[in-house]
């Protein structure tokens, strides 16, 4: 939620688990070793298809580069 709170509920305790749904999804491609523009662009594609938002591509991509980040620790 620091880096990718499209909705902007980050500062809202109760809505700690708002982008939970998205998660398996997000760690599926994180644990096929999908591309940064991969992940960056499913980002994109749930803030506008699921979410009905405009889409932010550049917070997507940072995003994604941080969420490859932390992953490569777990290999």
């Amino acid at each position: 939620m620091s880096e990718w709170d499209s909705i902007g509920v980050a500062r809202f305790p109760a809505a700690s688990d708002e982008y939970a749904a998205y998660v398996p999804r997000i760690a599926k491609a994180l644990f096929e070793n999908r591309s940064v523009s991969d992940i960056s662009a499913m980002l994109v594609g749930i803030e506008t298809e699921s979410m009905g938002l405009t889409g932010n591509p550049e917070r997507a991509m940072r995003a994604a580069e941080s969420l490859l980040k932390a992953r490569r620790p777990l290999r």
